[in-house]
Parts: structure tokens; C-alpha cells; sequence
């Protein structure tokens, strides 16, 4: 326990002092991560899956990201390379994703997806979306995508809010099928907690 204690807080002090972040989180209710962004601009991150399989069949996935802001438009890529710990397959491309903000209440985003998985064929995926901050710590957003979940592409729609208090934040959501029966409809649950607060 002491150790663990120690760990965060060996964590902490050295985002304080690299003018960096780190957050830990989990995507999906599958994909615990880890990453790290330095002055708010070039950051690494790292994901790993917790499927009920054997260790052999998880999958590791990780992230270069550049982030960059203009006025109200902000612009990510992040480039990535996952496999599966046997090597059964391995998948890679990059997330590109413009979003342009409104008031600080509104926003609407989209994002490119070209993604490459070496036993099926290279497609191009997507997602467009808009978020709304209803208070100071709780938004609403909605999002038409079919950027893979895991492995295999599917048109769904994404129905969530956004609760956020000091560092924490949870984001609850329904990805809906539309090409599929509703009734594989799924919770997904998405958390983040930050070691640092972004600057201003």
C-alpha cells in the first residue's frame, strides 16, 4: 500500500515539474490507460485490454499525440500501433480530429480515422459529433460514428453526458447500432483522472 502511495505521488510531483499532464482512465469499459502530455501540446499514451481471456489474447495499443489550438478551432493527430500479445494481428493509423468551439458552451467535432488491421482490409472510418456543457460540470453529448469499439467496424450512434469535478471526470454513454438489432445496444463507461490541471 505505502508503495502504491508513493507511486502516485512520485507521479504527481513530476507533472507539477515538467509543466506536464498525467492521467490515468479507462475507454470502453475494456481499455485501462495511461498518458502523458507535455505543455498541453506532444503526449504519449498507452492502453491495454481486460477482456476475460488469457493474457496471450489481450490486446496493447499505443499513442503519439500533437494537440493544437487556434482561437476557438483546436486540431488533434495521434498516430497509433496496436497488437495482440501472440502476434495474432496487429492494427495501426491515426486519429485525426478538428473541433471548433462555440461560446465555451457548444462544439462540434469530427474525426478521421484511416486504420489499417492486418487480417482484414484498410478502411477509412469517422465519427461526427457535437457536445453541449449544460452546467460548469455536466454536458451532453452526441455522436454519429464507426470507428471500432475494438476490431471491427460498425456504424453506431453515441448518446452521453459528461460529469467532470476538479480533476475527475465521467463520461457514461449508449452506443446504439444502425446497421444491427437495437437490442446490442451497450453501456459504455469512460473515466479519466488527471494528475495536473490542463493550463490556461
Amino acid at each position: 500500500m505505502k508503495s502504491k502511495i508513493l507511486i502516485i505521488y512520485l507521479l504527481a510531483s513530476i507533472s507539477y515539474s515538467l509543466h506536464a499532464q498525467i492521467k490515468i482512465g479507462i475507454r470502453d469499459n475494456k481499455f485501462p490507460y495511461t498518458s502523458y502530455t507535455y505543455k498541453n501540446t506532444w503526449g504519449l499514451k498507452l492502453e491495454e485490454s481486460i477482456f476475460s481471456e488469457d493474457f496471450a489474447y489481450q490486446y496493447i495499443r499505443g499513442y503519439l499525440n500533437y494537440a493544437s489550438t487556434w482561437k476557438d478551432l483546436e486540431i488533434e493527430l495521434s498516430p497509433y500501433i496496436g497488437t495482440q500479445w501472440n502476434g495474432n494481428f496487429q492494427d495501426y493509423g491515426m486519429l485525426c480530429t478538428l473541433q471548433c468551439k462555440f461560446n465555451h458552451r457548444f462544439s462540434i467535432y469530427g474525426t478521421l480515422n484511416p486504420h489499417k488491421d492486418t487480417s482484414w482490409d484498410y478502411i477509412t472510418c469517422y465519427e461526427i459529433g457535437s457536445a453541449l456543457q449544460i452546467t460548469e460540470n455536466i454536458g451532453f453529448t452526441l455522436s454519429y460514428r464507426n470507428i471500432p469499439e475494438y476490431r471491427i467496424a460498425s456504424k453506431k450512434i453515441r448518446i452521453g453526458m459528461v460529469f467532470s469535478e476538479k480533476r475527475l471526470t465521467i463520461m457514461p454513454c449508449l452506443s446504439i447500432p444502425t446497421e444491427d438489432n437495437i437490442k446490442s445496444t451497450r453501456l459504455l463507461i469512460n473515466f479519466e483522472w488527471t494528475f495536473r490541471k490542463k493550463e490556461q
